[in-house]
C-alpha cells in the first residue's frame, strides 16, 4: 500500500539520489551504473502521477516536498489554512501545498520545541537589589 508517509520518504530519497548526480555532472564525473540503476529503482516505486508532479517541480527549479514545521510550509513559508494543517496525515492521501504545489509532509519536532512555555524565575528580587542594579549600570 502507497501510503503518503512512504510515498513522501521515496521522494525525499529520490532527491537525494537526484542531487548526488547532479553534484558528480558539475564535477565532470561521470555517472556509474550502480548509481544510475539506484536511481531507476527508487524513481519504480514511486506512482507515475507523483513522479510526474516531481519532474515539473524539479524542472522548474524548485523543490517537491517540503516539510511542515508550525503550520508553515517549507518551501514558500507561509502558514497554511487551520483546516488544511489538521488534515495532514501521514496515512492518508498527499497533500499539496495551496500556495506553492509542494508535496507536504509533517516534520517530527520534540515535544518541548513543540509548545514552548516561558519560565518565570519564582525568587523576587528585594527592594535593595531593584534599587542596586541602576546604580552599578551608571557607573
Amino acid at each position: 500500500m502507497n501510503d503518503s508517509k512512504t510515498v513522501i520518504e521515496r521522494l525525499r530519497e529520490v532527491i537525494a539520489l537526484e542531487c548526488k548526480v547532479a553534484a558528480l555532472n558539475d564535477n565532470g564525473v561521470a555517472i556509474g551504473k550502480a548509481l544510475s540503476q539506484e536511481m531507476t529503482e527508487a524513481r519504480a516505486l514511486i506512482p507515475t502521477a507523483i513522479l510526474g508532479h516531481h519532474d515539473r517541480m524539479r524542472d522548474r527549479g524548485k523543490k517537491s516536498v517540503a516539510p511542515v514545521r508550525n503550520g508553515v510550509c517549507g518551501a514558500c513559508h507561509l502558514r497554511l489554512p487551520i483546516s488544511h494543517a489538521i488534515s495532514l496525515n501521514p496515512t492518508h492521501d498527499l497533500e499539496v501545498c495551496d500556495n506553492c504545489g509542494v508535496f507536504l509532509y509533517v516534520e517530527a519536532t520534540p515535544a518541548a520545541e513543540a509548545s514552548p512555555v516561558l519560565h518565570r524565575s519564582t525568587t523576587k528580587r528585594s527592594k535593595a537589589s531593584k534599587k542596586a542594579a541602576p546604580a552599578s549600570l551608571a557607573s
